[in-house]
């Protein structure tokens, strides 16, 4: 994921909407690596690498 992809994700958070969730949503770029975003009550976490155990896991060719 770019710098710049990760800056509108977490711009775009609405961390209302996301209150109560806890999830993590891993993602596998075939040219950036892997990120995921871990949500927890409301906050956004942006991470790069891979998180031990992801609720979701998307692996994406780009």
């Amino acid at each position: 994921m770019s710098s710049t992809t990760l800056e509108k994700l977490q711009s775009r958070f609405n961390p209302e909407a996301a209150k109560g969730m806890n999830e993590v949503f891993q993602f596998h770029f075939s040219d950036a690596g892997s990120h995921y975003l871990d949500i927890q009550d409301g906050t956004l976490g942006v991470h790069e690498g891979e998180h031990d155990d992801p609720s979701v896991s998307l692996s994406m060719s780009t």
